[in-house]
């Protein structure tokens, strides 16, 4: 019996171990996954039959540092959960300068059927026909986002019956800080870019794919405050503009699509799956049980926003500038 009982032990404590060591993997996984970062979409299988293309392109409308980049990524999620098949084109008006190869085919059709040279605005809605046709011939839909648009890219699109959809970032102060550290505001006078000892950097756009951390340094918060202002005015603007363009959709803003990631709360995932259903509604016969399907890979996926003094090199002072300003609220502690 205690020969047995010599025997088994080892034997018991090995597989202590192999549970245990199975039980650290698994949250490990499980963290893994709850620590997705925005932008790093995992494709989830929703087994859907493919439906046909239209022949629509879809277009969301959003301005930059507004999320944008992760709004069209989780709209082609949702839409393939839907049976769509998505010809991504990111953004084609600004491809012209990257010699995309769009652009040159219109150039050179353009030349023959005109018989002359074509005008930049005429190349640039006759790229955006040849981005459509050949998704028609792969049976796929094309989706796009563009920032503005103007009267011939508008007028080439409803030729094309495009459906659109229109989001926003409602923290201005989100947006402030995401242009400085992008340089999109190199030549204002209000922030620019630093390394967190303060020195000067001219990573711009690139510290996204960069390692070094960069953060926003403000000069003047009035001007930040300023700033804010004129832009809350242009999306009131814009909400004027493109409604009647969205229509039946809504105009969603950005925090509120994403509020799913941040909480386990159930009643902010379903939240947050009707704003995704009001800002597509336009797009297709979007359904609300497919779109929480697509989602709910994601809920509770990632870690509260952080602080802004993370990102915001002199926050105690901005902090002390948006004191009893309409954006008191818009930092984060």
């Amino acid at each position: 019996m205690r020969y047995a009982l010599r025997l088994i032990a080892p034997i018991f404590a090995v597989l202590c171990l192999a549970l245990f060591a199975v039980s650290e993997l698994w949250k490990v996984l499980e963290n893994s996954n709850r620590n997705t970062k925005q932008g790093d979409i995992k494709q989830v299988s929703i087994e859907r039959p493919t439906i046909s293309a239209d022949g629509f392109p879809r277009v969301l409308i959003a301005e930059p540092c507004s999320g944008s980049s992760a709004t069209v990524m989780f709209t082609e999620v949702i839409l393939k959960a839907h049976g769509y098949d998505i010809l991504h084109a990111g953004e084609p008006l600004l491809r012209p300068h990257q010699k995309d190869h769009f652009y040159d085919d219109a150039n050179t059709r353009l030349k023959e059927s005109l018989g002359r040279d074509p005008t930049h605005e005429e190349i640039r809605s006759e790229s955006l026909i040849l981005y459509n046709k050949r998704a028609i011939l792969k049976n796929k839909i094309v989706l796009f986002k563009i920032n503005n648009l103007q009267d011939d890219v508008l007028d080439t699109l409803q030729s094309m019956n495009t459906k659109f959809a229109f989001t926003y970032r409602r923290n201005t102060l989100d947006r402030a800080i995401c242009s400085v550290r992008d340089c999109f505001v190199r030549d204002s006078p209000f922030g620019h870019q630093v390394f967190p000892n303060g020195t000067m950097s001219d990573l711009c756009f690139n510290r996204r794919q960069g390692q070094q951390k960069v953060m926003a340094m403000f000069d003047d918060g009035q001007a930040l405050i300023s700033y804010m202002e004129n832009k809350e005015r242009i999306l009131e603007q814009r909400i004027e503009r493109y409604s009647p363009s969205i229509a039946p959709s809504k105009g969603v803003a950005y925090e509120d699509l994403f509020a799913f990631e941040y909480t386990s709360s159930e009643q902010v995932l379903e939240s947050s799956v009707k704003e995704w259903c009001n800002l597509l509604r336009s797009f297709g016969d979007i359904n609300e049980v497919t779109v929480q399907e697509a989602l709910t890979p994601y809920w509770n996926s990632r870690k509260v926003e952080p602080s802004h003094s993370s990102v915001i090199h002199n926050a105690n002072e901005i902090k002390e500038a948006l004191e009893d300003s309409p954006f008191q609220a818009y930092f984060r502690n």
